[in-house]
């Protein structure tokens, strides 16, 4: 999938893919991303106190992305 699912598919069905790729201490490690700002944008997506999923979909992706450059 290319592009973001839409807010209540995002919601639902990809948290637990994101527990893995956003996990803040993996984010740390990489250095490519500011781990306490993924970790504020997803806890405010979770909460509905503001819409984040296309932002977060591009960590998604990136993190997948990495993964899959290093080896799995």
């Amino acid at each position: 999938m290319n592009s973001p699912p839409n807010k209540i598919c995002f919601l639902t069905t990809t948290p637990l893919i994101l527990v893995g790729l956003l996990k803040e201490l993996c984010l740390r490690k990489e250095g490519f991303l500011d781990s306490q700002a993924v970790r504020s944008m997803w806890q405010a997506h979770l909460s509905g106190e503001r819409r984040w999923h296309y932002p977060l979909w591009c960590v998604l992706m990136f993190q997948a992305w990495l993964g899959e450059q290093r080896g799995g």
